[in-house]
């Protein structure tokens, strides 16, 4: 497909004005038309969360750029459903302030915009960065070029995705990764406000990592980037040999 062809659509989670997402539409294109529909306002940990008990308010800034007020996933829905003549070939989400590793994949709206990408069997890729800063976005162009390549050249295995993430450069090229372990310490804090009624802020400490030889944050901390292939299938088929063991 020429690259005058080509649709790509780009969401995320920090929301329309993030400078990783301004990268990310840079690269993009390079490989073709872009359109970009992103959160009004930051949504990190929204996962892959859809709003159905609220109205959805959306607002178009110019040509192919809309605004939403909802999650990463409501933004590809949208997209899909209402605003697109056509399947996009190609769905991007981030470029995100932060790593999205291991458990942390779960809570992601970065990561969730890319498997609503994949649910609707599109070649799909969420990057992620150690830190958004000018330095780290203009060494991840290179490498979100790369392999934004090779998924065009070679498509995507059907409700697959990758999930990219980058270290503070400079990069150590590629490695293929699983998903670490990480036991995190959760925080609940509470405080009063003027009025003097409670509330409470959910927090969270540094986690402990448990990398093995093969998992995302043993390559980041050795500097390579991180490419882990994810699918929209969690089933747990070893375990479903174990249940048929089971007597109900």
């Amino acid at each position: 497909m020429e690259n005058k062809e080509r649709l790509i659509l780009i969401t995320n989670d920090d929301g329309m004005h993030a400078v990783g997402l301004k990268k990310l539409i840079s690269i993009a294109e390079t490989f073709g038309k872009v359109f970009v529909i992103a959160p009004d306002r930051e949504m990190s940990g929204a996962g892959h969360s859809l709003t159905l008990r609220s109205v959805i308010r959306m607002c178009q800034m110019q040509e192919n750029y809309y605004i939403v007020e909802g999650s990463p996933c409501d933004c590809i829905n949208m997209a899909m459903w209402y605003l697109l003549d056509r399947k996009p070939d190609l769905v991007l989400s981030g470029m995100n302030n932060g790593w999205n590793i291991g458990e942390d994949t779960l809570y992601s709206g970065t990561v969730a915009g890319a498997m609503e990408g994949a649910i609707h069997h599109v070649p799909s890729i969420a990057f992620s960065c150690k830190n958004a800063v000018p330095e780290a976005l203009e060494a991840a162009g290179e490498i979100i070029d790369k392999i934004i390549k090779q998924v065009v050249k070679n498509g995507m295995p059907k409700h697959s995705f990758l999930n990219v993430n980058m270290p503070a450069p400079p990069f150590k090229e590629f490695r293929i990764t699983a998903l670490s372990a990480k036991k995190h310490k959760n925080i609940v804090v509470e405080k009063s406000d003027p009025r003097g009624e409670t509330y409470y802020w959910l927090a969270r400490a540094e986690p402990a990592y448990h990398p093995n030889e093969n998992s995302d944050i043993s390559a980041l901390q050795a500097g390579y980037v991180s490419i882990t292939p994810l699918t929209i299938d969690i089933t747990d088929y070893k375990a479903i040999e174990k249940l048929t063991e089971w007597h109900f």
